[in-house]
């Protein structure tokens, strides 16, 4: 697996994560789109017999799930853990189907392949000559562990820098990042309103760190929404509701 697709993957987690905090009826207005169009397990089991991530809007989504997407104009990704929080969402709270839908995709994406390896005990071209115990042994064993450290550098270690990733400087910085994104986005704060919101949560003691300006933020969530596959739309702030919008998602 790729460094870059983990990247991607735990970026992906950290925007799922911050999306409640700061605009959590975005959260709620997905759940509220389901009670009337609910889909029960054989619903749910045909649709991750035809799902493609690659392409989940044209293999039948679910209409909430859509119309949700649609409606705040979100990316693909967000499709697909949208109908997974709506598949957990039965005998389970809104925050902890919310929470499983990401937490379980990135168990199950991260995961590494299992260790396998073959083992000619007779290097190729050469003939067969009988081996002692011994020498059979240690010669299994030579492979094993020149395999395994393959396998850590291909699959271990890619995963353990994955997990630090959420304690180092580039994390917090995108944090900053996204959550100026989804002001932005959700809220419709402008730049402006976002740097005297800074201001504000830094308090009026002395700090180090120089004042935000309006460009840092605006590139801060330009940053962000690239990261995520975001299209920024050209007018800025909150979309406005759409009539029949509910109609449309069925």
């Amino acid at each position: 697996m790729s460094k870059e697709k983990l990247d991607v993957k735990a970026r992906q987690y950290r925007f799922w994560k911050l999306l409640p905090v700061y605009a959590p009826e975005v959260r709620q207005d997905l759940f509220d789109r389901e009670p009337d169009i609910a889909w029960k397990d054989p619903e749910w089991l045909a649709r991750w017999q035809r799902s493609d991530p690659d392409n989940p809007r044209g293999t039948g989504p679910h209409p909430a799930a859509l119309g949700w997407c649609e409606r705040w104009g979100l990316p693909d990704w967000c499709l697909v853990r949208a109908e997974h929080a709506l598949s957990m969402r039965r005998g389970n709270s809104i925050e902890k189907a919310w929470s499983k839908s990401v937490d379980d995709s990135i168990y199950f994406y991260i995961k590494p392949p299992p260790f396998e390896f073959k083992l000619s005990l007779w290097p190729a071209g050469s003939a067969y000559e009988p081996l002692t115990r011994e020498e059979c042994r240690e010669r299994i064993l030579t492979a094993a562990a020149k395999a395994a450290g393959a396998y850590f550098d291909n699959h271990v270690k890619a995963i353990n820098e994955f997990w630090e990733w959420f304690s180092t400087e580039e994390c917090r910085k995108f944090d900053q990042h996204c959550r100026w994104l989804i002001l932005h986005l959700f809220k419709g704060l402008k730049a402006r309103q976002i740097v005297e919101l800074e201001d504000a949560a830094r308090g009026s003691e002395l700090s180090p760190h120089l004042p935000f300006s309006d460009n840092t933020i605006i590139s801060g969530w330009n940053s962000a929404a690239r990261l995520l596959g975001f299209v920024l739309p050209k007018q800025k702030g909150r979309p406005p509701k759409r009539k029949g919008d509910t109609e449309n998602i069925k």
